[in-house]
């Protein structure tokens, strides 16, 4: 879905797999029931460092999409890496971490006696963009959508709702900090929670890398004589 654009705007794409066996629960950075000590956080940033070794890619920060469950993880690790990460795009995601501090991780911030402490800072990780897309028909509550009445009431009860909450969530307590940070909730026409329906029909790999790289800002510069897309970079960047 990516690869087309990573030639066009240089970079390297890489696609991590948390297999069920060893990360039970990436999505949450690791935290799970079973106590299996594999944190998917810190597995991606061993990755980063390998990439960078075998391809000369920039890895210090990158730019991060993921999708469902992998939109749950992509947000999680820039709330707890902000130094790494350029921007975020996900895609319907289940559910959140929202910047509230009274809320227990993974709904909010604050810290479990049981469960792994991580470090988060918002005023770091609000200065990230952000964006989330979801199908305008992915608004049914099947079996894969996390429910319960704490979550509910936070978030909402479908993807969509979620979605909207979490970016206006974000953007107030950016505002608070004096962040104007970018912060956007994408409702795609004729998707449902299906990722080929909404790399077909929603267009979802050219609107993340939009978001992402800002690339309507670059084509129009370089109409403009003021930059060359075609010419390779020195380095790539790694989304």
């Amino acid at each position: 879905a990516f690869s087309r654009y990573a030639q066009r705007y240089g970079f390297v794409v890489i696609a991590p797999l948390f297999s069920r066996k060893n990360f039970p629960a990436y999505q949450r950075l690791g935290v799970s029931r079973y106590n299996v000590p594999h944190y998917s956080d810190l597995a991606l940033n061993v990755l980063l460092d390998e990439i960078a070794e075998h391809t000369g890619a920039i890895t210090d920060r990158v730019y991060l999409f993921g999708y469902s469950g992998g939109g749950q993880f992509v947000h999680r690790y820039a709330m707890a890496h902000p130094e790494k990460v350029f921007a975020v795009a996900l895609g319907a995601a289940g559910w959140y971490t929202f910047p509230d501090t009274q809320a227990a991780f993974p709904r909010g911030l604050r810290n479990r006696q049981n469960i792994r402490n991580i470090e988060f800072s918002p005023e770091q990780f609000l200065k990230i963009p952000m964006a989330a897309f979801v199908g305008e028909h992915d608004n049914q509550s099947d079996p894969a959508l996390k429910r319960s009445s704490r979550l509910d009431s936070q978030q909402g009860t479908t993807r969509i709702e979620r979605a909207e909450r979490w970016t206006k969530a974000m953007r107030n307590a950016a505002e608070a900090y004096g962040y104007h940070t970018r912060y956007e909730s994408h409702i795609m026409k004729r998707c449902g929670h299906s990722f080929a329906e909404c790399l077909e029909n929603g267009n979802l790999a050219f609107k993340a890398i939009d978001f992402l790289f800002e690339t309507s800002r670059y084509q129009r510069m370089t109409r403009q004589g003021i930059l060359n897309l075609g010419k390779r970079p020195e380095n790539y960047r790694v989304a």
